[in-house]
């Protein structure tokens, strides 16, 4: 829906938005007013969107994690997403109420929210003991680095499904290593790193991220 269709400096080309999240700098959510969902995995260069269905007005978007979110609408509905917006399930909270904020307290597994008549709702996000969304990544995933092209400072971005060794090196045109930014055992989550190019000269780098069996190379661009 939204697959670039984006305006000078990442401008998103929709209805009014309402509201926006985001989990760490390469990856935001926005709602609009004509009840469009969208996101960007990659620093808002490109857009990908659904439509939340079942609502004629939506107030506020929390994502806890690049999978899972919530976003607060008209008539006591709260609708919570799995698949990172693609599909929509409605929870009817029973309230003569519109719900206009959400909050995620994400080391407690919580979801609060709050609405007119002095509405407000907490949902668990543990049933039976069990969790209903782990709060890791399920992919391991290189973003493109940003801002880019850069001078001389940028964010290079990935996440990693499980405890890792990872490696991430810099390489210029001739394959010379310039930088290692990570070299060592990390955690699951979602990672950053800044690159500081200010010794290097204007041109094409490429920036490669190993983690256990997954490999993957960008490249970025270094403007004087």
């Amino acid at each position: 829906m939204y697959q670039g269709d984006t305006v000078a400096q990442g401008k998103i080309v929709t209805a009014e938005m309402c509201a926006v999240d985001a989990i760490y700098s390469s990856r935001a959510f926005v709602i609009s007013s004509d009840r469009s969902f969208a996101w960007t995995s990659n620093c808002g260069t490109k857009w990908n969107g659904s439509v939340i269905k079942g609502s004629e007005v939506i107030f506020d978007v929390e994502f806890l994690n690049q999978d899972t979110g919530w976003v607060a609408g008209c008539c006591g509905r709260v609708w919570q997403t799995m698949d990172g917006g693609i599909t929509w399930s409605a929870f009817e909270s029973g309230l003569n109420s519109d719900i206009t904020r959400v909050n995620v307290l994400h080391n407690e597994k919580v979801v609060y929210a709050m609405g007119t008549n002095n509405a407000l709702l907490r949902l668990d996000l543990v049933t039976d003991a069990k969790e209903l969304e782990s709060e890791l990544p399920k992919n391991f995933h290189l973003d493109q680095n940003y801002p880019n092209p850069f001078n001389p400072k940028t964010t290079i971005t990935y996440t990693l499904p499980e405890n890792s060794r990872v490696l991430l090196k810099v390489y210029d045109v001739l394959g010379q290593v310039v930088g290692i930014l990570v070299d060592g055992d990390e955690k699951a989550g979602n990672k950053f790193v800044n690159f500081d190019a200010r010794n290097l000269p204007s041109g094409f780098y490429y920036y490669r991220l190993t983690a256990g069996k997954f490999s993957e190379i960008k490249k970025m661009l270094l403007v004087r």
